[in-house]
């Protein structure tokens, strides 16, 4: 039995029409569906970012609100140099010593440090006094503002010979102290 011309020619049409639909008109489906997705995963990323644009504004104005507030607050040195600020600093320490009763020895400004938008100053103090003394000292410094920070503290104790022929404990202590001022 032999197949007509007219079936075969009709077969290998058919087969061309597969061989087109295979190579041409899946992959374009299918790239089309790739395409919608990656579209759509698109809007959702650009609808997330519209958010966060306009939450910027939001976020920038509290922002210079907490910046005002900091600037404002006296937790930190108002002088308009580091020396200046030091030469405060300096003071205020030497003032909460001699109100608590210690005796200076010496004192001696440390390089300035920058520490994120601040400047760090720094002291550091070598003093003698008593026990009762040293605590006032620790807890004024921790409670004055513009905020001090201990970041050294090195204690060693003397005895003196007191005019009742008693031993009176006497302590010598070097610490380095340090503020901060906004650059």
């Amino acid at each position: 039995m032999e197949i007509s011309e007219h079936v075969k020619a009709i077969g290998l049409v058919i087969f061309c029409l597969l061989g087109l639909l295979g190579l041409v008109i899946v992959p374009v489906l299918t790239t089309t569906d790739d395409l919608y997705q990656e579209r759509h995963e698109l809007e959702q990323r650009r609808v997330k970012i519209k958010a966060s644009v306009n939450k910027k504004d939001a976020v920038l104005q509290q922002i210079k609100i907490k910046k005002k507030e900091l600037s404002e607050s006296a937790l930190f040195y108002p002088s308009v140099t580091p020396a200046l600020a030091s030469a405060q600093l300096q003071k205020s320490l030497t003032t909460l010593i001699a109100k608590v009763g210690g005796e200076l020895s010496s004192t001696q400004v440390l390089a300035v440090a920058k520490d994120g938008p601040f400047n760090k100053i720094s002291l550091s103090v070598k003093l003698a006094m008593d026990s009762i003394s040293l605590r006032q000292l620790l807890y004024a410094i921790d409670t004055t503002t513009p905020l001090m920070f201990i970041t050294d503290l090195s204690i060693q104790q003397r005895y003196k010979r007191s005019s009742k022929t008693r031993k009176q404990t006497r302590l010598e202590v070097s610490l380095t102290v340090a503020g901060f001022m906004e650059r």
